[in-house]
Formats: structure tokens, C-alpha cells, sequence
């Protein structure tokens, strides 16, 4: 955040912050892709916005990594 770090720090953060993110997003996906069908429309409504919220995350999280490396030392 203070444009002090290398290409590989920058990496490095940015891949950690997004692990968490992509095992939710497998957990989600398999929970909907095995359960979708006997989960009444609510239920699968509400796992389909926080599926989209979380790739809205990882894709803002790519986003300032690329802004994060143009200022990489």
C-alpha cells in the first residue's frame, strides 16, 4: 500500500487474500451443485448472490493487484 513492494511481494499478498476467497467459491459451487435441486428458491437465490458477490471480490482483488505492480519498485 505504500508502493514499496516487489512484483513478487505484490504476488504474493494479493495470492493469499484470494485463496480464501477461491475455497469458498469451490465449497459454493459444490454445495449448489449438489444440493441445487432439492433447495427451495430462496435458499438457492441467496447461494447464487453470494456466489456472485464473491467473484465480484476476486476479480476487485485482481484488479489492484494489476494496479499494485504498475507501482511495484
Amino acid at each position: 500500500f505504500q508502493n514499496k513492494a516487489s512484483p513478487e511481494e505484490v504476488d504474493r499478498f494479493y495470492d493469499f487474500q484470494a485463496r480464501g476467497i477461491q475455497d469458498r467459491l469451490e465449497l459454493l459451487e459444490y454445495v449448489l451443485a449438489e444440493q441445487s435441486a432439492t433447495m427451495s428458491p430462496d435458499i438457492k437465490k441467496k447461494y447464487d448472490q453470494i456466489v456472485s458477490m464473491n467473484k465480484n471480490q476476486l476479480q476487485s482483488f485482481e484488479e489492484a493487484r494489476k494496479r499494485a505492480k504498475t507501482n511495484a519498485r
